[in-house]
């Protein structure tokens, strides 16, 4: 829901109550609404100025897996899934031309929703072969390479495949990867106290028999007028792929990104650990015996390195962060 505050409305209390009571979503005050408590609602500045594809806004979603909390332990899939909408974006002016207030499907209903996909002819609801992921060599019906060719950082002309693909590398991808990174290292206290909850301190060992990971997913947006990304949610069990493979309705392509995630979280028992499983054991004990490790902080450990161990399918480690030499970094143009 979008709604304009203006001065006069924060003006008291009770002008503040007033607006509250006339722009908080009905559903938001249903006692059955189940993700909030009644009366609960959040409020977020909108960004007035988003980057746009052509003439479409879009916010990309991101996978994140955590796979420890002590020590953290992020990784992150290198490529994300835009989400666009189905008409363009003519709010520029907004708020202060607000006449646009009422349009969802172009502020806030970025996919193909039914109210939207009703006003417009689906199948040509994109004036671009969607980009189903922030891959250029992604090659099939929802290849990434128009991501690209099509990214509009502001209100200027269109950057054009090649610089977007390095402006992408070199400055929007690592400012993406810090704004993912910022909220768990600054709830790492919480995060410690939540580790030893669910691990010991009220049923012993019983909980220790399993294994926890999150998968969380991040929806972001460009700003234009801060010039970077600016965080809209973090989903803890929402939609991760938009779309069915059923070969003509999926937005989005899963290149292994899920089986991954699933085999790093060790559900096969990390089946690559028998080449490296001795050494792996060397270096724990010289380490724990000279620092100090209980057997269950061992454990941990080892399953850290596992996970490291066993990425693929484009995820890797972003905390904490390493040097994998010249096996990443900036590739040089959209063919390579």
């Amino acid at each position: 829901h979008l709604a304009v505050l203006r001065e006069s409305d924060a003006a008291s209390l009770d002008t503040l109550a007033s607006w509250l009571s006339k722009e908080v979503p009905v559903e938001e005050k249903l006692p059955h609404y189940r993700t909030k408590q009644p009366g609960e609602f959040t409020l977020q500045q909108y960004v007035a100025r988003p980057a746009r594809l052509d003439k479409r806004k879009f916010d990309l979603r991101v996978w994140v897996l955590i796979t420890s909390l002590e020590p953290l332990t992020v990784f992150m899939l290198d490529v994300a899934f835009p989400k666009i909408s189905v008409v363009d974006y003519t709010a520029w002016d907004f708020p202060a031309n607000a006449s646009t207030v009422n349009e969802k499907c172009m502020h806030v209903q970025l996919m193909a929703a039914e109210v939207c996909v009703k006003k417009i002819n689906a199948r040509h609801m994109y004036p671009y072969q969607y980009p189903g992921v922030t891959r250029p060599d992604v090659h099939g019906k929802v290849g990434g390479r128009s991501f690209f060719e099509n990214l509009r950082l502001d209100d200027n002309d269109l950057l054009g495949g090649e610089e977007a693909w390095r402006e992408w590398q070199e400055r929007l991808w690592p400012e993406l990867e810090a704004l993912i990174m910022r909220p768990l290292l600054l709830a790492k206290p919480a995060l410690h106290k939540h580790e030893a909850r669910i691990y010991g301190e009220f049923d012993g060992d019983l909980s220790r028999k399993y294994h926890r990971v999150a998968l969380v997913s991040p929806d972001v947006i460009y700003d234009a007028d801060a010039k970077t990304w600016t965080l809209e949610e973090i989903n803890t069990n929402g939609l991760f792929q938009l779309g069915v493979d059923d070969g003509g309705s999926s937005f989005h392509v899963d290149e292994g990104y899920t089986e991954a995630w699933l085999q790093m979280s060790g559900v096969d028992e990390f089946p690559n650990s028998h080449k490296y499983q001795k050494i792996l054991e060397e270096r724990l004990n010289d380490f724990c015996e000279s620092e100090g490790c209980t057997e269950w902080e061992k454990s941990v450990l080892m399953r850290s390195a596992h996970a490291t161990a066993h990425v693929n399918s484009g995820w890797y480690r972003v905390w904490p962060p390493y040097d994998c030499g010249q096996e990443c970094g900036p590739r040089s143009t959209l063919e390579k």
